[in-house]
């Protein structure tokens, strides 16, 4: 698997065939879920879905937050009223 920018290393690799190109499904909420518990991240069902939201359910950005979550200071995420 290659993640890139559309044409920075997508496109030399065009030219090659036979090719074919897999779109990515956006992360579904369920996996967003067994992610953050992957990493530890305990977040009330609110909370966790207004990040999803937010982050348009990129499992890039999602990992991301995952992995900056766990390693923030130890504090009640389930009664976090904002994002």
């Amino acid at each position: 698997m290659i993640g890139t920018r559309p044409n920075d290393t997508l496109r030399p690799l065009e030219l090659l065939r036979p090719h074919a190109e897999y779109k990515l499904p956006p992360l579904s909420e369920g996996d967003f879920a067994l992610i953050l518990k992957r990493y530890g991240v305990d977040l009330s069902a609110d909370l966790m879905h207004k990040f999803y939201a937010g982050m348009q359910a990129n499992a890039l950005y999602l990992d991301l937050a995952a992995q900056e979550l766990a390693v923030s200071p130890n504090r009640d995420r389930r009664n976090c009223s904002s994002v």
